[in-house]
């Protein structure tokens, strides 16, 4: 039984395709080492496709935004408190020393727990 050109790149393609994945789990650091360097040298590429996917799955990105958003306000992140500080106001996060944005999550904290109780 004779395969065809398209059933044997199929399983060219299968094959390496396992192939690949036993090498990268037995490789993580250095596969992962790989890809950061990649993504660095290729910042214009990386851009491209991450927004092509977020146009082609607007609902899906706008999930993991409000997923991330959520996050942020229940961790007290310094993005979420820079972006409390300088909501409708001429400051920018940059300006905000680390002094004032400590200040304001123990602001935030005392706030939560008198609402609490």
């Amino acid at each position: 039984m004779a395969l065809t050109a398209e059933e044997r790149k199929g399983r060219r393609q299968l094959y390496m395709k396992s192939y690949n994945k036993k090498y990268r789990e037995a490789n993580k650091a250095k596969c992962q080492e790989l890809t950061a360097k990649w993504r660095v040298n290729n910042r214009d590429k990386v851009y491209k496709h991450k927004a092509d996917w977020r146009k082609n799955n607007p609902v899906t990105a706008h999930k993991g935004y409000n997923r991330r958003r959520r996050a942020n306000i229940a961790d007290l992140t310094d993005l979420h408190i820079k972006g409390v500080l300088t909501a409708r106001t001429t400051l920018r996060s940059k300006d905000l020393p680390q002094s004032l944005i400590q200040a304001k999550r123990a602001e935030l904290k005392l706030r939560r727990l008198i609402k609490d109780q």
